[in-house]
């Protein structure tokens, strides 16, 4: 029976092995040669080879602790062993921790084990001495401990060679540290709570495999929850393995080899590769690009405090006088465990000191690294934020660390913190300067000669002054700044080899920038930042010259009205962003010079015509003109055999826009987007030559029809002709799509036999008001999510389901006006099945949308969401919200249907425990002001409700069965209501 505490609290350990010996007897062979063997096998063992008669308490302390926080203690009882109080002391306590999941394996060298079990035989004496010496109530308590090891079946020296017993005895304690609990944090703070919730997810009890993917930013605690559940399951494994980093270590060379070795060495110690039939398993996976399952959730506030306050303060709270810019950190951080320990590590001057330190000449020659940032801009993504973290703290070597932390909403005006230069000059060997938002003042001559990056958001200056010349400098951030101009004219005068080295300019939203300096002096330069510079009005011709320019970023300087037109030494560049430059109408005539070019953004601008030379941009693989309202036509002449994602899309311009005659020279695109654009000419036959098409969006275009050769895309996924209002019938399909969106193509009267679409997850008919039949319906094997509200003419095709295509489908939208009887059409209680799994929950409301809610609206939002499902436990506060994404908007005011499904990964599912309460209530406030939800309905499936051998049973239907008799039952209804299945988005967890 395993103890409450075994249950609530898993031990770490530090040290795999504990060495209990006695010195003289097995220092120098037995014992000795086991340790080396230990530690060749990469075991962490334990080993303290000195007499301990004394009464050195530290030390004591010390091995006492490591007793502790060992997995296993290997008992060497020798000859005069119990001759040391100090081996037997240590013997009881591995005893008494041998009961916490501890492991002791006794080794008797050279005596008998029925000796040590009583006592007796070279033993005896030495008890009765040690009882003369210590009164028999302490010496009984290790007679208890000689006789618990005793007992136990371990290795007799005198049955096997010593180095086959030391051999067996790695082996043995390889196959236990394979189930070792791992070190999860130092302070484990909110880590309980969820574990218990997950071991409930997991249910270590049942044999079937579990898999729990661990969902959520970088730095949320990912890892170390998957560490402290690892260490909950532990024990109640034969063999486990915990492998972290794997996306890292598989880019190494023979990365995913070394990753398989660690797994089979942990599964398999001894070296016996061999998988036998197993009863069950469990695995958890840490994924960044994964579905969801468990959706790692951010510290509490209170929980935030906590952890702060043990890496800053070294106690559970801070100071009541801390409390208050404890506060204002913890928030700053985004509550992420990361972060806080990282900034509770660092950050623990007060903020007036820090002025002090920088006002005056306290620096040190040993700092490599300042950050200093008192912005008031809102704070990053959490994750960014982290990294970014990361990055300045291993780039600072204080003799006392600093960050000042404490600008959110803090500091009003910016001119009141100034900063002397005097406090930089000690520092020679400064390489990172980060001081945003601070006023430098001084004299820069002598200081920062060796800054290799400075960053300095918000500089109040005019310019850098003309003395400021680090030669080793690569990369200079002033974004954000009030520069006018990069350097002081004075700066031209003299001969300074620092822009030789610099590669990184970034001048983003440098909004009183009037001017770009001569980039002949940056002929390294490989990356050149203008974005938002909106006072610039053109570009210093030399940027043509810089041959190992690779990014130049010019989006939304919206005065830009010129580009240099020789651009000879551009033949690096890969990435040119002009998008939004709204003033800009042309592009250099010969783009062939830029042969590495692989990236052309130059959406939102006013270019009149793209140059014929594009043609040679043979490398281009994006091409993005959205919104270049002067463009007509692409040249006739386009070859982009590179180009993999053409986008086009013009939603401003009322001008018609003429495609390609010919698609026979994209052969790479893989995404055609020319959605708004008022397609004027026939769409050329010849679709087949895109052979590389996946994506076609042709949405909200004049298109009134799309050629036969459309079905030549073989590689085809996504076609979307949503708001195509002209198209009344569409041309069979390729068997390769997964989705297909007609929504609101009102003009739409037929589709093609669907029945060769075997992988089409996605049909959205919505408001395809004349559309009569869907040929093929029965035949679509991979259908999940069918939107028909607003097709009032085909209401009848649902009942040609066949059942085993219904249980698959997940969101489904068909007329109709009513929700099976058979479902708890109120507040559910939620009760578990013995033996059955809850495998789903289905969802159905009835809502309707006023005539409140304009056409103009309906038109631009994709979906409703403003009906929530939430799981109630103790408290009137949800501890899980759903926020229900019902797309397809009806334009009809007549109510609707919405169903939705989900499965036993999905939180809705997985969270739920006895007692718990279900509801479906509208979003307060709504989004959708004149949405009404007149009813609702929910219902589980267990594990068995929903199989097909039910589906003809008479007395016994399943609820697949029982939806297909409400389905067939609706031409009883008014059918000019609605019936919709929208999928769950968004989710939060309080």
């Amino acid at each position: 029976m395993v103890e409450q505490e075994e249950e609530t609290q898993c031990p770490v350990f530090r040290w795999d092995v504990f060495l209990n010996f006695k010195g003289v007897d097995t220092r120098h062979n037995f014992t000795g040669c086991l340790y080396n063997k230990l530690l060749a096998n990469g075991i962490r063992a334990f080993w303290y080879d000195q007499e301990l008669e004394s009464d050195d308490e530290e030390i004591k302390s010390t091995v006492f602790t490591a007793i502790k926080e060992s997995a296993v203690s290997i008992a060497v009882i020798s000859e005069n062993y119990a001759s040391s109080s100090w081996c037997l002391e240590e013997l009881a306590r591995i005893t008494e921790c041998w009961r916490r999941r501890r492991h002791l394996l006794p080794v008797f060298y050279r005596v008998d084990p029925s000796h040590v079990r009583r006592q007796n035989g070279p033993f005896e004496m030495d008890f009765r001495n040690l009882e003369q010496r210590f009164g028999k109530d302490k010496v009984l308590r290790w007679k208890k401990a000689m006789e618990k090891a005793g007992g136990i079946s371990g290795w007799d020296s005198r049955n096997c060679q010593e180095p086959q017993l030391i051999k067996d005895l790695v082996e043995k304690v390889l196959t236990i540290s394979s189930n070792t609990p791992l070190d999860v944090a130092k302070y484990p703070v909110g880590i309980n709570s969820r574990v218990e919730e997950l071991m409930k997810v997991l249910d270590v009890k049942s044999h079937d495999v579990r898999i729990v993917v661990f969902h959520g930013m970088g730095g949320i605690g990912k890892t170390t929850l998957a560490r402290a559940v690892y260490n909950k399951m532990v024990t109640h494994f034969e063999h486990c393995s915990f492998i972290s980093n794997v996306r890292e270590t598989s880019k190494n060379p023979n990365g995913l080899v070394s990753l398989q070795n660690i797994l089979l060495h942990d599964l398999f110690p001894k070296g016996e590769q061999v998988v036998e039939e197993v009863s069950g398993g469990i695995l958890i996976i840490k994924g960044h690009q994964v579905h969801e399952i468990y959706e790692v959730q951010k510290l509490n506030l209170i929980e935030s405090l906590e952890l702060f306050s043990h890496h800053a303060f070294g106690r559970e709270k801070p100071a009541e006088t801390l409390m208050h810019i404890t506060e204002e950190i913890v928030t700053l951080t985004g509550q992420l465990p990361l972060a806080l320990e990282v900034f509770g590590a660092f950050i623990l001057w007060d903020k007036d000191e820090i002025m002090e330190v920088l006002s005056s000449k306290k620096g040190t020659d040993r700092t490599q690294g300042i950050t200093l940032d008192f912005t008031e801009e809102n704070r990053k993504e959490s994750d960014e934020f982290c990294n970014t973290t990361r990055h300045r703290i291993s780039t600072t070597n204080f003799k006392k660390n600093f960050e000042n932390l404490f600008n959110h909403g803090r500091v009003k005006d910016k001119k009141e913190r100034k900063v002397c230069t005097r406090g930089l000059e000690p520092m020679v060997n400064l390489r990172l300067l980060q001081i945003n938002h601070v006023n430098l003042e001084g004299s820069f001559k002598v200081i920062l000669t060796n800054l290799k990056w400075l960053q300095w958001k918000g500089c109040q200056l005019d310019a850098l002054p003309s003395e400021f010349c680090p030669q080793e400098l690569a990369v200079l951030d002033l974004s954000e700044s009030k520069i006018r101009q990069v350097w002081d004219q004075k700066w031209w005068q003299i001969q300074c080899n620092m822009a030789k080295e610099l590669k990184v300019m970034n001048l983003h939203s440098c909004h009183k920038l009037i001017a770009t300096p001569d980039f002949s002096w940056y002929l390294n330069l490989e990356k050149l930042i203008l974005e938002n510079c909106s006072g610039l009005m053109k570009i210093h011709k030399s940027v043509g010259k810089l041959c190992m320019l690779l990014l130049l970023n010019l989006r939304c300087c919206s005065n830009l009205q010129e580009f240099p037109n020789d651009i000879s030494g551009l033949g690096n560049l890969k990435i040119l962003i002009l998008s939004d430059c709204s003033k800009l109408k042309d592009l250099p005539e010969d783009l062939k010079p830029m042969k590495s070019l692989t990236e052309l953004l130059v959406g939102g601008t006013a270019i009149r015509k793209l140059p014929d030379s594009v043609c040679h941009l043979t490398k281009l693989e994006r091409l993005i003109l959205d919104e270049c309202v002067s463009i007509r036509e692409l040249p006739g002449s386009i070859v982009l055999k590179m180009t993999k994602r053409m986008h086009l899309k013009h939603q401003l311009n009322p001008k018609p826009f003429l495609l390609p005659i010919s698609f026979s020279n994209l052969s790479s695109l893989q995404l055609l987007d020319a959605s708004s654009c008022k397609l004027s000419n026939v769409i050329p036959d010849d679709f087949e030559k895109l052979s590389s098409l996946e994506i076609l969006n042709l949405s909200r275009s004049a298109i009134y029809s799309l050629p036969s050769s459309l079905r030549g895309l073989s590689v085809l996924t996504d076609l979307l002709l949503t708001h195509c209002i002209e198209i009344k019938s569409l041309p069979p399909l390729p068997a390769s799509l997964t989705k297909v969106d007609v929504s609101n193509c009102t003009a739409l009267k037929s589709l093609p036999d669907l029945s060769n679409l075997r992988n089409l997850e996605e049909l959205n008919l919505t408001n395809c008001e004349k559309l009569m039949d869907i040929p093929g319906l029965e035949c679509l094997k991979s259908l999940r999510r069918l939107y028909m509200s607003g097709c009032n003419s085909c209401h009848s095709v649902v009942q040609r389901f066949p059942k085993a295509t219904l249980r698959r489908i997940n969101y489904l939208s068909v007329p109709g006006n009513e929700i099976p009887d058979w479902l708890c059409q109120e507040v559910m209680i939620f009760s578990s099945r013995k033996n059955q799994k809850l495998e789903g929950v289905i969802i159905y409301v009835v809502l309707s949308l006023d005539q409140q809610v304009e056409d103009n609206f309906r038109n631009k939002v994709p979906a409703i969401v403003d009906i929530q499902a939430s799981i109630l436990r103790d408290g009137p506060e949800p501890i899980f919200t759903k926020t229900l994404y019902l797309l397809g908007v009806p334009k009809t005011q007549i109510d609707q249907v919405y169903i939705c499904r989900f499965f036993d990964y999905q939180p809705l599912v997985s969270l739920l425990r006895d007692g718990d309460r279900i509801q479906v209530a509208v979003r307060d406030p709504p989004r959708f002001h004149g949405l009404q939800l007149k009813k609702y309905g929910i219902s589980l499936v267990f594990e068995d409700d929903d199989d097909a051998d039910y589906d003809d049973d008479e007395t016994q239907k399943s609820i697949t069965g029982e939806l297909s008799e409400f389905l067939r039952s609706w031409e009883k209804f008014d059918h000019k209501s609605e019936f919709v299945i929208g999928p769950g988005e968004e989710g939060s967890l309080k």
